[in-house]
């Protein structure tokens, strides 16, 4: 389950459809005059120093830009949260707060930094340092003012679309297509330093109101000396950890609760249960950091599953402990209300582990034995683990190649979802997948902390990955407008149902993931035969949403739906995965007598179970 953060974007905005290059290449030439001339032809290093301000908390930045070599840096602390990005000139990194580097190795980041370098770099004005193709669109009147809007593709980077003010020359929006939404920067407060006249206050947008950032620069050194190590990133060292006495490895048992991974972790005295999410950060609920008095700050949001953003604040835990085995400590925790979904799995979710375990040690998953095992990555022998797969960073999400039925793309492994294998909306339209495969109606085919997630279940031929072939998975085709189905950068996600069938060994140190056939390799992907989305009530199931046609809407059963008994066994005494379970293993033409209460009134429904998913045909698509 990936949570992105809207943090710093220095240079941000999409698509415009435009006119004469030579036009646009002449307007470049104007807002260059107007903002200094020539006096920028000997300028080879600009050093920012500002305020930077996001969700209540205000701290300080500085960015370094290098103009020749279209190499960046941008440092900053707000609250708890520490942060530097770079781009050195062929490759871009992060280093967050836990001391974690990612190198930006996924082709959508890579495009992403590219145009990021480009503008840092002013290239836009010297066009011979950086191949780039321009049109001019229209001139486009918004508020008093007007501006010409150009759209921009840096070579090997991200179109961008640039607004120049007619009147005054000045560059004032830059618009970027980030992975969810587009990030606008607005530039204003223009003054001269050194003949060159830059905007002194920024603002960055992405998405929904409420999670801008604005930046008030207080200080401009034109010229300064920067090591040229500066952009380079750094040098991993993480000490923040230490094994129990027995050894220098750790073996953790978890429960696997609808596809999903717990297991128990201690702070403070206090046992709470966590997830396990390749994808995600480190997360606790609000309730854990009430129980263990941990001072939170801030208010930013964050997109995960389902179209809703999510509001965040952030805070130190000073240790974190594994089965008495394992403890990290000195980490900084993302504060996420995660009430409704312990209420989606029937199961209480205190927190999650993800990233920053995997970035620290190799984690071997066993599904079939249940079982977490974590060593040094200088321990790690991989001439047993199976197949060797390279993944690149999509974020902080291990990204592999794969094909789905000969159709190529990058997917995510992501141990946070319960799904076989999950196509996003763009590849779904794109590749017109809803034509090429039988499906069910529209239904709910996930449920995160933004809410529901709905698309459609197929089934297809196969999923190859490397030399390692999966029959007959199931999909989950997305119709989502937003929120990470929605996601531009990666055709789709691979998640924990598929996983399950591999002893699955993550070695992000030399970024390889491992794949070894289980014993339930083959096991055949079975789908709920029902065709409603049930989660946990306070002593029922909930009917969340029912599926058009499906043999849970022909017995009569609505939306808002309790479910207090199935055969006449209270649901209150049932775990919402057995039930879930129920549905998909039990044979087409079992009959289940539920006792349903709407609006105070408790209703017999006898619903017979019917196959949803057309049987897998090998050999053909």
């Amino acid at each position: 389950m990936k949570h992105r953060l809207a943090l710093l974007v220095l240079a941000a905005l999409p698509q415009v459809v435009a006119a004469s290059p030579i036009q646009g290449w002449q307007i470049l030439r104007a807002a260059k005059l107007a903002a200094g001339g020539s006096a920028w032809d000997s300028v080879h290093s600009l050093q920012l120093s500002a305020t930077l301000a996001l969700g209540g908390m205000s701290g300080r930045l500085t960015s370094y830009q290098d103009l020749t070599k279209a190499k960046f840096r941008n440092d900053f602390a707000l609250g708890p949260v520490t942060q530097s990005t770079g781009f050195d000139g062929r490759m871009g990194w992060t280093r967050d707060s836990n001391g974690d580097i990612a190198p930006h190795d996924s082709p959508s980041e890579r495009r992403a930094d590219r145009t990021q370098a480009y503008l840092a770099a002013r290239d836009y004005w010297f066009p011979r340092r950086w191949p780039a193709t321009i049109a001019r669109a229209s001139v486009v009147a918004h508020g008093s003012s007007k501006y010409e809007v150009l759209r921009m593709a840096p070579k090997g980077g991200v179109p961008f679309e640039m607004w120049i003010d007619l009147a005054t020359r000045r560059i004032t929006r830059v618009i970027v297509p980030g992975q969810f939404a587009n990030e606008v920067t607005s530039y204003g407060n223009y003054r001269d330093v050194d003949g060159l006249i830059l905007p002194f206050s920024m603002s960055v947008a992405a998405g929904r109101a409420g999670n801008e950032q604005t930046i008030s620069v207080s200080r401009v050194v034109v010229n300064g000396p920067i090591a040229a190590r500066l952009y380079r990133a750094p040098r991993q060292h993480l000490a923040d950890y230490s094994f129990a006495s027995t050894g220098r490895r750790a073996t953790i048992p978890f429960r696997l609760i609808g596809d999903h991974i717990y297991f128990p972790v201690e702070i403070q005295g206090h046992i709470f249960q966590f997830g396990l999410d390749t994808g995600g950060i480190n997360i606790i609920s609000a309730k854990v950091a009430a129980t263990i008095g941990a001072q939170t700050e801030g208010a930013a949001s964050a997109t995960g599953v389902g179209a809703k953003q999510i509001a965040v604040s952030f805070a130190r835990v000073p240790a974190v402990s594994l089965d008495s085995k394992l403890t990290i400590r000195d980490q900084v925790f993302i504060v996420v209300p995660l009430s409704k979904i312990s209420a989606v799995e029937g199961t209480a979710l205190d927190g999650v582990l993800g990233y920053e375990l995997f970035k620290r040690f190799v984690v071997r998953i066993d599904y079939a034995n249940h079982r977490l095992q974590i060593l040094p990555a200088a321990d790690f022998d991989p001439a047993s683990a199976g197949t060797a797969v390279p993944f690149t960073y999509d974020g902080r999400m291990p990204q592999i190649a794969g094909s789905l039925d000969g159709l190529t793309g990058r997917f995510d492994i992501d141990t946070g979802s319960r799904d076989v294998l999950s196509i996003n909306s763009p590849f779904v339209k794109a590749d017109h997948l809803l034509e090429h495969y039988d499906h069910t109606a529209r239904t709910v085919t996930g449920w995160g902390a933004g809410g529901a997630s709905y698309g459609v279940i197929a089934r297809a031929r196969d999923f190859r990955v490397g030399d390692v072939t999966t029959p007959c998975p199931l999909l989950a085709l997305s119709m989502q407008t937003e929120g990470t189905d929605a996601e531009r950068s990666v055709t789709g996600v691979i998640g924990n149902a598929m996983l399950s069938r591999f002893t699955v060994t993550f070695d992000y140190a030399k970024q390889f993931v491992y794949l070894h056939r289980n014993r339930l390799f083959g096991k055949p992907f079975t789908y709920d035969r029902s065709g409603m989305w049930v989660n946990q009530g306070r002593r029922s199931f909930v009917v969340e949403y029912v599926m058009a046609g499906s043999p849970a809407q022909r017995a009569g059963v609505h939306a808002g739906d309790l479910i207090a008994s199935v055969d006449g066994k209270h649901t209150a005494s049932m775990h919402l995965a057995d039930f879930r379970r129920m549905l998909r293993i039990l044979p087409s033409g079992t009959r289940l007598n539920l006792g349903v209460i709407r609006a105070g009134t408790t209703l017999p429904i006898s619903l017979v179970l019917r196959e949803l998913i057309p049987p897998c045909r090998k050999g053909t698509s």
